[in-house]
C-alpha cells in the first residue's frame, strides 16, 4: 500500500518538475523573444555602449536557452549559425554595425565585443580598438578591458 503512495507522488513529482521546466524554458524563450524585437528607433537613441550591452545580453540570453532545451554541456562551443534560431533574423548583420566583433565563447562563460574602432562614451571619454566589453559574472554590469591595461581582480 505505501508503494504504491510512494509512486504516485514519485510520478506527481515527475509531472510537476516536468511542467516547470517547460514553463521555465517558455518564460526564458518569451524574454529573449521580446527583447529582439525591440524597434529599431529605441536602439538608435541609445549610447554605443549600451548598444552592445544589449548584444551581448541577447547572445548570452540565445545561449541560455539554447543549452536549457538542447542540454547542452557549461564547456559546449556554439557558433554564430547554431544560435541563428534564437535570434531575430539580420541579427549578425545588425551587431556587425556597432563597430565591435563579438566572440560567442562556450556556454558558461559570457560572451565579449571587442571594439574595432575607438568608441567614444558619453560624459565619460572613449574606449580604445582591441578594447574587450564583457558581462561581468552577476550580469548586472560589464567590464572593461582595455589593451595594455592590467585587469584589477
Amino acid at each position: 500500500m505505501n508503494s504504491a503512495r510512494n509512486e504516485d507522488a514519485q510520478a506527481n513529482l515527475a509531472r510537476i518538475l516536468g511542467i516547470v521546466f517547460v514553463a521555465l524554458v517558455v518564460t526564458i524563450l518569451a524574454v529573449g523573444l521580446l527583447r529582439s524585437l525591440v524597434p529599431n528607433w529605441v536602439r538608435s537613441r541609445t549610447s554605443p555602449i549600451r548598444g552592445i550591452e544589449m548584444t551581448l545580453e541577447q547572445i548570452d540570453n540565445a545561449k541560455l536557452v539554447m543549452s536549457l532545451e538542447r542540454h547542452l554541456s557549461a564547456d559546449t562551443t556554439l557558433t554564430r549559425e547554431q544560435l541563428q534560431s534564437y535570434l531575430v533574423q539580420d541579427f549578425w548583420r545588425r551587431a556587425s554595425r556597432s563597430g565591435a566583433e563579438y566572440r560567442i565563447n562556450p556556454i558558461g562563460i559570457p560572451a565579449e565585443a571587442v571594439l574595432k574602432k575607438r568608441l567614444v562614451k558619453p560624459l565619460s571619454g572613449s574606449l580604445p580598438p582591441r578594447t574587450i566589453i564583457r558581462f561581468s559574472t552577476n550580469l548586472n554590469d560589464y567590464e572593461v578591458v582595455q589593451p595594455g591595461v592590467p585587469t584589477r581582480k
